[in-house]
């Protein structure tokens, strides 16, 4: 019988992280970086990327063993899920687009 308390946690862990993940997406993309980090800023942030995918993911799977198949909370827990994996490798993605973007981890530089 699954527990309702892991299940309720794991619940609220993935909307956390997955909203988080995508917030952060849009802000990466829509607002211009204004400074370059300094190397253990840049360095952190793409560890702390990798670690809310892989959060996102065990969270996730956590959740299967959770909730029964046929739970209404799956259609939500999908979105957020491949919402929170697809936002976080874009986030990794979108610093190989330019020297700044590798730096900021933004879409776009400005000094404006």
């Amino acid at each position: 019988m699954p527990s309702t308390s892991g299940g309720t946690r794991n619940w609220n862990i993935l909307r956390v992280i997955g909203g988080y993940m995508m917030l952060l997406l849009l802000w990466r993309v829509f607002v211009p970086a204004h400074e370059y980090s300094m190397r253990t800023e840049q360095v952190l942030d793409i560890v702390i990327n990798i670690g809310l995918i892989v959060g996102v993911v065990g969270t996730f799977k956590a959740l299967s063993n959770d909730f029964a198949p046929d739970d209404s909370r799956w259609a939500t827990a999908k979105l957020f899920y491949w919402g929170g994996l697809s936002a976080g490798i874009v986030m990794l993605l979108i610093r190989f687009t330019s020297n700044a973007a590798w730096w900021t981890g933004h879409l776009r530089y400005s000094l404006d």
